[in-house]
């Protein structure tokens, strides 16, 4: 077996890296909430679409026995 299989590779020390939690919490929220609008516009329109499917095929089946 190589060596460079048995150690692990270089990686950065984080250990002095930090971060605003406040700006990155503000951030997810953010990104979150126009997620939620988005798949709220897009199951809104999916339902519409097949309630409209439904109710034309329903419409000619009554037509039918009409």
């Amino acid at each position: 077996i190589s060596s460079s299989m048995c150690s692990p590779p270089h990686t950065k020390n984080w250990t002095e890296i930090s971060i605003n939690t406040d700006l990155s919490g503000d951030t997810v929220r953010t990104a979150l909430s126009q997620l939620q609008q988005t798949l709220n516009k897009k199951l809104t329109k999916a339902l519409n679409d097949k309630l409209k499917e439904t109710i034309s095929t329903e419409l000619k089946r009554i037509q039918q026995y009409a």
